[in-house]
Order: C-alpha cells, then sequence, then structure tokens
C-alpha cells in the first residue's frame, strides 16, 4: 500500500508512538513482540511485530503480524505479514525476505 501524506514533515518516533497506541486500543490481546526504527537507503523506516485475538469465521484466532513502514519522498508505503500465530514463522523468513529484496522507483 501506498499513500501519499499531506504533511512533509514525518516524526517516525511520533508514528511509532501513535501506531502502538492505536492498535492496542483497537485490536483485542494486542500484545507487541518486537519494534525498531532504521533506515533504508537514507529513509525512515519502522517495523513492528504484534499478536493479537481477532474472531474469524465464528471463532477467534490468535494473529501474528509484522508491518513495516516506510517513509520515501512524503509517501507511506506500508509491507505486511499475516499469519495464525502457531504457525507464525512457517513463513516468516520468506515474508522478511521478500521486505528486503523490496525496490521503489
Amino acid at each position: 500500500m501506498v499513500t501519499k501524506l499531506s504533511s512533509t514533515i514525518i516524526d517516525i518516533a511520533n508514528i511509532q508512538t501513535t501506531l502502538k497506541k492505536t492498535l492496542a486500543e483497537k485490536l483485542k490481546n494486542y500484545q507487541l513482540v518486537k519494534d525498531e526504527i532504521f533506515e533504508i537507503n537514507d529513509n525512515d523506516a519502522y517495523q513492528m511485530e504484534y499478536t493479537c485475538t481477532k474472531e474469524m469465521d465464528g471463532k477467534e484466532k490468535n494473529l501474528f503480524t509484522c508491518q513495516r513502514l516506510i517513509f520515501i519522498d512524503n509517501k507511506l508505503i506500508t509491507l505486511t505479514y499475516i499469519s495464525v500465530a502457531n504457525s507464525s514463522k512457517q513463513f516468516y523468513k520468506d515474508a522478511l525476505s521478500i521486505f528486503e529484496t523490496m525496490e521503489v522507483f
């Protein structure tokens, strides 16, 4: 997903704080596993991993999510990997490999 931002000043630490707070308020059983701010080709990036519970097909499922946000030329690029928590490592390494090899033109 690519979103053009209206502001030309992006404070990644503020985005990190706001996103974690919003997810904690909106998602059932939200649990932050890991998060970090870093740079990709001189562009700010933020990656977080978390678990939560969501109703699917009338049953509650424990989900694992890895989400990466990259800010390039006043655009927000979001990459997301979601799986059932118990099988989160099955394709996790493949998802991270895809995240690492993505190029933006």
